[in-house]
């Protein structure tokens, strides 16, 4: 969804580290040049908020932009959120390809 939305591929599996220098944390996906992190939300157990909560802020204390998403959000607005914050960090001297506009509509079919 967001490589067809004009994104260059998120890594996955980044580690966001501690202070010893080891994972301590490990982000769905992102752009590390960026600290712009995607992350998909399951259905959660209420004993694991509290774990989750306290991830989410050393994601946040680390330096990292944390756009987090469901299964109910609609691409659309998925795709906002992270261009928004996208637009917001994305600068020439990260080194990082800027984003593509995505072409309009599906691709087109050539009958020969």
């Amino acid at each position: 969804m967001l490589i067809d939305a004009g994104f260059p591929r998120p890594q996955t599996q980044i580690p966001v580290l501690g202070p010893d220098g080891y994972p301590r944390y490990f982000l769905d996906m992102g752009w590390e040049e960026l600290k712009l992190a995607v992350e998909y939300e399951g259905v959660q157990h209420a004993d694991q908020l509290g774990y989750d909560i306290v991830r989410a802020d050393y994601i946040t204390r680390a330096g990292w932009t944390h756009v987090r998403v469901a299964a109910g959000h609609r691409r659309p607005a998925i795709i906002a959120r992270v261009e928004r914050e996208w637009d917001r960090l994305w600068r020439p001297e990260l080194g990082i390809t800027p984003r593509r506009t995505p072409l309009a509509g599906p691709p087109l079919e050539l009958g020969c």
